[in-house]
């Protein structure tokens, strides 16, 4: 599941997990500095752009246009910003959250992401609007992005509001054991698996059973939830998929059809904060197509998921 990630809109699909590619051999010409940007407009509002001539910057700057007062962002995290985003070569504006949903979009503060992100980001406080002229290396390296029209050599704007700190875990100390069904097993205070006993029944319908009651906002249709979660096949004792041992966010966006409709719809409801149980039919997970070497066809699911936060 981790391979398919769901992200919110077409920014995420376009941004998250991407990695610039850029020559920092020093060789070739390196574009002229070039143009000036300007920016009005307060947190929480679509921002006021506007370019004087072709932006051309062979070095990143990171403004910080107003300051929050909320917790820092450090290195490893991830946030719910809403971001703005466009081509200092045309001018025009690529994509926006205030747009495109009026939902924030989730940004991670890691080396697997494109580096400008990591730059802009790292250090700063939540309620901050940092603007962001982006180098080319810094942002779609020498590949560009055909899908947003951005050559190679062109310079990126980016405006950013940070939302929300994503918090690494939940609360999970006085976890409830699931009636009649698995125990989720922890190794210093981290999910390692589900450990069936005796013969498993076989799962009819969906079940959402909750663990750890959240005390955050209920998910919706249309909302991304950040989750950390654990896989296994019904009855069996070996995990095929989970991100709780890493540091990554798994961002989800319920509705979007990215991920079994267990989770689509099992989800719904639940609050951020909280860690449930999910027992999911085949016909909601992989039906009579399996997935990879360990889920077959027909195979139920089970699920262990923590909420860590939710847009909406």
């Amino acid at each position: 599941m981790r391979r398919v990630l769901v992200l919110l809109g077409t920014l995420l699909l376009l941004l998250t997990g991407l990695s610039a590619c850029g020559d920092d051999s020093g060789e070739g010409s390196a574009p002229k500095d070039s143009g000036k940007v300007s920016f009005a407009g307060k947190f929480g509002k679509k921002p006021e752009v506007t370019f004087d001539g072709v932006l051309s910057v062979s070095k990143s700057k990171v403004d910080v246009l107003s300051e929050g007062d909320g917790a820092t962002v450090e290195d490893g995290d991830a946030v719910f910003a809403n971001l703005y985003m466009a081509n200092g070569y045309t001018g025009e504006e690529l994509s926006s959250t205030w747009d495109e949903s009026g939902r924030t979009t989730m940004l991670e503060v890691s080396d697997n992401t494109i580096p400008v992100f990591k730059q802009a980001l790292e250090g700063q406080k939540v309620g901050s609007r940092i603007a962001v002229q982006a180098a080319p290396k810094d942002a779609f390296g020498e590949q560009g992005n055909d899908d947003l029209a951005i050559a190679p050599e062109d310079t990126i704007v980016l405006v950013i509001d940070v939302v929300e700190k994503i918090p690494d875990s939940i609360k999970a100390g006085k976890a409830v054991s699931p009636q009649g069904g698995p125990k989720v097993v922890e190794k210093d205070g981290t999910v390692t698996g589900l450990k069936f006993t005796g013969k498993a029944d076989k799962i009819d319908e969906l079940k959402t059973e909750t663990l750890v009651r959240g005390k955050g906002p209920k998910a919706k249709n249309g909302d991304t939830l950040v989750v950390k979660y654990l896989g296994q096949v019904n009855g069996k004792n070996k995990v095929f998929d989970e991100n709780f041992s890493g540091d990554s966010h798994y961002p989800i966006t319920l509705g979007s059809g990215g991920s079994i409709k267990g989770w689509d719809q099992g989800l719904v409801g639940v609050k951020a904060g909280s860690r449930v149980l999910l027992r999911v039919p085949s016909a909601l997970g992989y039906a009579d197509k399996g997935s990879g070497k360990d889920i077959k066809p027909g195979d139920d699911l089970v699920f262990v998921i923590d909420v860590l936060a939710i847009n909406n």
